[in-house]
């Protein structure tokens, strides 16, 4: 045969062999998107667990705790403002003298 035609089967061959190798090495890399996509998945899922679970476990009872002290400081907040409005009422009605209205008056 002819040195050309057998140095272009050679070519073709090579080409041939070097798509065929390439094809491999991208197939390779669609599958370790895909595997990377499922590890980065679970990474978030195992991170957001881990952070409810930090959360109920160990943070819950401090916040009980702190909401406990919200609840108590705002009830012991009105009970100063009542505490407040009953003394001012308290001193309104025994020592501050009350001036008589026209219908007390009247009615005397």
């Amino acid at each position: 045969m002819d040195p050309e035609i057998e140095e272009l089967k050679d070519m073709v061959h090579r080409s041939l062999a070097l798509a065929e190798d390439t094809n491999r090495v991208v197939h390779g890399m669609r599958s370790i998107m895909a595997w990377g996509r499922f590890f980065r998945l679970l990474w978030w899922v195992v991170v957001i667990l881990g952070a409810i679970a930090l959360y109920h476990y160990y943070l819950q009872p401090y916040i009980k705790n702190l909401e406990q002290l919200y609840q108590h400081t705002q009830s012991q907040t009105l009970q100063v403002q009542n505490f407040g409005t009953q003394l001012s009422d308290f001193i309104k009605n025994h020592f501050i003298p009350q001036t008589p209205t026209s219908s007390q008056v009247g009615s005397q």
